[in-house]
């Protein structure tokens, strides 16, 4: 009755709380009070309302009651009115007494909701330690509930794998959750007629699996092994019948890492007579290694196994066979070995049963590549002979086709590669004009067309390998490798709206955002930093990247809920796999990688860029994933290396990144007015400058990570940010005189050198402006604008807008020091006086004689030599002149190439003359850089006709659409 009376009156305040009407709900509470209402949940409420008021005298009493209500010696255990008060300490930043009330709160009741809530409210905080000091009371509140038992050694373990809690305290509740679980395993009767009660031993197969993988963590993976094989958990015991799949799993992943060899090489041969286990690909890998590594010689018995597994009076059993594989070319040159003609009888036999499968040469082409020449002769032979599928298809003569290339070494004669390329177009065809599919032969065929591009410098044959890759999708829309080098392909050739419109269309089965954005977004900023149109679709880049960040985000928060789950399911593996993945994706690089583009294009879109977060403190943790990119051999990897927007970016570009973006941030900041986020940025750069530089210093390899432009972006931010610090710390306005002098003169002699190339660029010399070169003639007449032009335009218009911010923020400065600041120093942003250095101040600090003499020695050995005296002379081009003049350099190869790209005829005509390699009309130079015979050509040119048919072609019609 009192709870109905409470409901009803407290009603009122709730409502005009919700509303945000405080002052309405702080009148109904004092109605509420005259009513003589004196409950937990009503105090809490009031208190919660005064908090809220704009008088500072009512939210000093609202802290007051709220304090008052939650020390009282009879706690309050009302759900509802703790939640309040809870909600009032975050709105008075006493999150501290939130903590405190809710553990005085379980521990004097049994409440067993309210302890639960607060256990769930830990864990979605991910605070290991107080949920399991939560479960202390679980214990004395209901000792008949024996699930908590467990629970308590699953939170000692979470709390062992918090990287935020102190080292000894994890080492200490790591060996505490190992301790417990012994016990629990001790206990576990020898003759398991009837298991113990749960919480007093081990009594399902998935508390065992918790178990294995503690012991595996701690570094007791010999006594996982001896646990998982004595009686208690063997297969015949009851908890291994339970799943004897996931005990085998967890017997071989114990065995792996106790590297108990010879024990391992009994285990699997006992696994593999089941049949279950004989298809099972990491028990015959385990055995392969275990005979490997093992002290004592079981070849012959290995050799029994294997064979007896793969003998032809056996069902066809393929996890044996590649086993058996793998076994004989690790073997080949032995003594002892029979030579490489069991290794080609099983290749054939192998090939025989799966020639019509897409994985057949994902599992040959290691193992054929290694054969000697006369066995690959006679495999070659082999595969000539098969006769055709009786729907008339030719997978003998595709797979002849793909074994030349698993075995040809990588080649540099285009002459050799495009060969290849034309003999696998012309398997495409006559697959198609009997209508089947051969979508592997297009993808061969582009693979070695780009291949001749990397070797040769001519994107001339990624236009070819567009062209046949468009013509395979018309085939095969749902071909996803296909997919995906296309859009390679179009990234390469700078043809990045196309690139993304095919991007977005991929099926959403395939997880395009968790596989394959990470090939399209990365450095989307500097080769296509506007909306993606084209006349199927338009693709907001923000909306892309914005989508790519709430993919990893969402996954992240969704698992709480996983967490909860396992709990009460008794799922620990589930618990132990989220908590890792929570932790992976909340440091994933590409969360980083993908807001930095953001904020990239929202600054050269003029608009306000946002604060990205800090980087973790340790290592970002990369979830990119490349498995997807088709490949047999080490020459397709190239060509996907070669393909891809810039070297694969790291833990140093990342870095690097966001301090450019932090240097690019300030200045946007100061002149927008906005305080918080300029003192943000400036404390950014002021103490980060320092050990990035160092960072970078002692990582050898960090080149490797940047293209050219972005380490001379670096290196001008890191310029710009010296220069930021000496105007604010002290008031160094002039920038032709003083400490800023030298700075600004490097990134003057930086943006000249960018002035030169793109003025060679525009000239048409052949000046290697880019990473690798003028990647630009097609056909010695139309230029297009491909991925290094793109992207080294962009990265020096990002120069050149940070340069014009901050010398408007200059102009700024200077106007207000005229106005009435007479010889006042400029002010320093918040936190110290003009001039002074905080106590924090020094280390890490970009002023100073050592950081300048450190800054230009970096620059002089790892982005260009260091300025001659002459460079500093009085007559020298100013920065504004420079920038100026930087901009309209890159604005006329920009308007060049547009001038290129005018769909006029002559124009199409001359590309698809390039698609059919119908000869050179662009002159003589295009003919001595081509190396390739006139017969290949020509060979290429009839292909090409027989594919594409005569003019008015559905096929032709498609060429001709791609290249207008």
């Amino acid at each position: 009755m009192a709870d109905s009376v409470t409901e009803r009156r407290v009603k009122p305040i709730e409502e005009a709380a919700e509303a945000g009407q405080w002052k309405h709900a702080l009148k109904e509470c004092e109605k509420c009070q005259k009513k003589g209402e004196k409950s937990d949940r009503f105090l809490a409420l009031k208190a919660w309302v005064l908090a809220h008021q704009a008088d500072e005298k009512l939210r000093e009493r609202g802290r007051a009651e709220a304090l008052q209500l939650a020390r009282r010696e009879l706690v309050p255990t009302n759900q509802r009115a703790i939640d309040l008060l809870v909600d009032t300490f975050d709105e008075l930043s006493l999150s501290n007494e939130s903590d405190k009330l809710w553990q005085r709160a379980i521990s004097q009741g049994d409440n067993k909701d309210l302890a639960l809530n607060y256990m769930w409210k830990c864990m979605a905080k991910e605070n290991w330690l107080e949920a399991q000091k939560s479960l202390a009371s679980f214990k004395k509140a209901f000792p008949k509930e024996r699930q908590y038992e467990f629970w308590n050694v699953v939170m000692c373990f979470l709390v062992h794998l918090d990287s935020s809690v102190d080292e000894k305290q994890r080492a200490l509740f790591g060996m505490l959750a190992y301790r417990m679980l012994v016990k629990l395993a001790e206990a576990v009767p020898t003759q398991q007629d009837q298991l113990l009660a749960p919480g007093k031993s081990i009594v399902t197969a998935e508390e065992l699996c918790f178990l294995v993988y503690v012991y595996l963590d701690g570094g007791y993976a010999a006594e996982a092994v001896q646990l998982l094989t004595s009686p208690k958990f063997d297969e015949n015991s009851i908890i291994g019948k339970q799943d004897p799949q996931l005990r085998s799993e967890l017997l071989l992943k114990a065995l792996t890492k106790a590297e108990k060899w010879d024990e391992a090489l009994s285990i699997c041969a006992e696994l593999l007579k089941r049949p279950e286990h004989a298809v099972d690909d990491r028990v015959w890998d385990l055995l392969l290694t275990a005979e490997a590594k093992a002290s004592t010689s079981r070849q012959t018995d290995v050799e029994a196994l294997l064979a007896d597994h793969t003998a032809p009076s056996r069902a066809h059993n393929r996890s044996a066979f590649v086993a058996r594989m793998k076994y004989l070319k690790s073997r080949a040159g032995a003594s002892d070995d029979q030579g490489n003609g069991d290794l080609l009888s099983l290749c054939t036999a192998y090939f025989s049963q799966h020639q019509a499968k897409p994985f057949v040469f994902a599992d040959l082409a290691p193992i054929v590549s290694s054969l000697d020449r006369r066995d690959q002769e006679l495999f070659r032979k082999f595969l000539s002979d098969q006769q055709p599928a009786p729907n008339g298809r030719q997978h003998a003569k595709e797979a002849l086709a793909i074994f030349d290339r698993c075995v040809e070494l990588p080649s540099s004669d285009v002459i050799a590669l495009v060969r290849r390329a034309r003999e696998a177009v012309e398997l495409y065809d006559v697959a198609r004009t009997g209508g089947f599919k051969a979508t592997n032969m297009v993808i061969s065929a582009a693979l070695d067309l780009c291949h001749s591009s990397m070797v040769s410098g001519k994107v001339a044959y990624i236009l070819r390998a567009i062209v046949l890759l468009e013509l395979g999708r018309a085939q095969d829309p749902d071909a996803f490798h296909l997919s995906v080098l296309l859009i390679q392909c179009y990234i390469k050739l700078g043809a990045v709206s196309q690139a993304l419109g095919l991007f977005a269309k991929l099926s959403i089965k395939n997880l395009q955002m968790e596989s394959v954005a990470h090939l399209v977004l990365s450095r989307i900023s500097s080769v296509h930093p506007h909306e993606a149109v084209n006349e199927e679709l338009s693709l907001d880049l923000i909306e892309a990247l914005d989508v790519g960040i709430d993919v990893i985000t969402r996954g992240t928060s969704s698992l709480d809920g996983s967490i909860r789950m396992g709990l009460q399911n008794g799922s620990y593996s589930q618990i132990i796999n989220t908590v890792a993945l929570k932790a992976s994706s909340r440091t994933s690089i590409q969360r980083w990688l993908y807001a930095i583009e953001t904020n990239k294009i929202t600054r050269l879109s003029n608009k306000a860029p946002e604060l990205i977060a800090e980087p973790p403190r340790g290592r970002f943790a990369d979830l990119r994933d490349y498995s997807f990119l088709y490949g047999l051999t080490e020459g397709d990897d190239k060509v996907h290396d070669y393909l891809r927007g810039g070297p694969k970016s790291g833990g140093s570009f990342t870095k690097a990144m966001l301090f450019v973006d932090n240097v690019a941030n300030f200045v946007k900041f100061e002149l927008a007015a906005d305080a918080d986020l300029a003192q943000t940025t400036y404390e950014r750069i002021k103490g980060q400058a320092t050990p990035l530089l160092r960072e970078l210093a002692n990582t050898p390899g960090w080149k490797q990570e940047m293209t050219k432009a972005e380490t001379r972006l670096l290196a001008c931010a890191l310029l710009l940010s010296q220069v930021i610090v000496q105007v604010c710390e002290h008031g160094s306005l002039d920038l032709d005189a003083g400490e800023v002098r030298q700075p600004m003169t490097e990134i003057n002699r930086m943006v000249a050198d960018a002035i030169g190339c793109f003025k060679g660029e525009a000239n048409g010399e052949d000046a290697k402006t880019t990473d690798s070169g003028v990647h630009q003639s097609l056909g010695g007449m139309t230029k297009v604008p491909v991925w290094e032009f793109l992207h080294e335009s962009y990265c020096w218009l990002e120069v050149c807008q940070t340069l014009a911010l901050f010398l408007e923020w200059m102009r700024q400065k200077k106007q207000k020091q005229k106005q009435g600041k007479g010889g006042k120093k400029a002010a320093a942003p918040k936190g110290g006086k003009a001039g002074q250095q905080g106590p924090d101040d020094n280390d890490g600090t970009v002023d100073g004689e050592n950081m300048d003499a450190e800054l230009r020695a970096w620059i002089a050995k790892e982005i260009q030599p260091a300025a001659s005296d002459e460079a500093e002379g009085s007559d020298a081009p100013k920065t504004g002149e420079l920038v100026s003049s930087l901009h309209r350099e890159i604005r006329e190869c920009a308007l060049q190439m547009i001038d290129n790209l005018s769909p006029e005829d002559l124009v199409v005509g001359r590309l698809v003359d390039v698609v059919f390699a119908k000869g050179d009309k662009g002159g003589e130079s295009e003919k001595e850089n081509t190396k390739s015979e006139p017969g290949a050509e020509e060979e290429w040119n009839a292909m090409m006709q027989r594919v594409c048919g005569e003019k008015g072609s559905q096929e032709m019609e498609l060429v001709e659409k791609l290249i207008c």
